[in-house]
């Protein structure tokens, strides 16, 4: 996937490299061109685009990836700086949900202001986040910054994709990121429709644990609650999700010993 040799990066590496006595992070934002980012100065994979290829890049190179570059919340007439807010939202469901991470960044312009060159735009000038995205973005980063335990942390799952059975020839149905034990899955869907879901047995029959239940939970990016939809038996095969539209984003949470209310549910981070 990478295009070629560059020795005027490769050169430009092995300074910084030799100059960084604090071994800092470093990758490369790509143009049209990839980067080889198997170097072993690169310590993550930083993209500008790529969303489709992620998983065959995390594959590749196995390093983390990150999505410096997956276009910005605002209103400016080209397309890389147009995203609505709930677009710019979900990238951070999508990225998720291939295990990658996700950056973000704003451009959009003040009516007020009628001259473009002091147009403050976040995005090249800082200053204050004025965009619907940033409230759902913090909310989302509490979720899986929660210190109380209610899912796993994001590094600890493993990122994989299904097409749940389907045989209509219509491509992947959800991206999943999933507890190495089987006993959490969050789930980002691709398509609507009524899905049916596979359930692992493993975590719920560690010994010593009893009175265990797989709870079905809608996340709901855009109104930052939590809802759960239904109890499962913890010996049952699979779980059936409606997915009404998309993007829509579940989890699938086995519970030990008691069940949550949901009012406590809504919100939550």
């Amino acid at each position: 996937m990478d295009n070629g040799p560059t020795p005027v990066w490769d050169e430009l590496f092995g300074g910084l490299s030799d100059a960084d006595v604090y071994s800092r992070q470093m990758s490369i934002h790509n143009g049209a061109l990839l980067y080889n980012h198997s170097q072993p100065w690169i310590t993550h994979v930083s993209l500008q685009g790529h969303e489709g290829d992620t998983p065959d890049l995390r594959e590749k190179y196995g390093k983390p990836v990150i999505w410096d570059e997956e276009r910005y919340e605002g209103n400016i007439t080209s397309s890389w700086g147009a995203l609505s807010g709930e677009e710019m939202s979900d990238r951070f469901w999508w990225g998720a949900s291939l295990g990658a991470y996700v950056g973000h960044s704003e451009t959009i312009m003040r009516q007020a202001v009628h001259n473009d060159d002091l147009q403050p735009l976040w995005w090249a000038k800082g200053g204050s986040l004025v965009g619907t995205s940033p409230p759902r973005i913090r909310w989302f980063w509490q979720l899986w910054g929660d210190s109380n335990g209610k899912r796993p942390g994001f590094g600890d799952l493993v990122p994989t994709q299904s097409f749940l059975d389907d045989n209509s020839d219509s491509g992947l149905v959800v991206n999943l990121m999933s507890a190495t034990d089987g006993s959490y899955m969050l789930l980002h869907f691709l398509r609507p429709g009524r899905w049916e879901v596979p359930l692992h047995h493993a975590a719920a029959f560690e010994e010593g644990k009893t009175n265990s239940t797989w709870e079905l939970r809608r996340l709901d990016y855009w109104n930052m609650q939590v809802t759960t939809l239904a109890e499962i038996s913890s010996d049952a095969a699979s779980a059936i999700i409606d997915v009404a539209s998309i993007p829509s984003n579940f989890e699938i949470v086995l519970v030990w010993g008691c069940v949550h209310d949901q009012t406590n549910l809504r919100g939550y981070a």
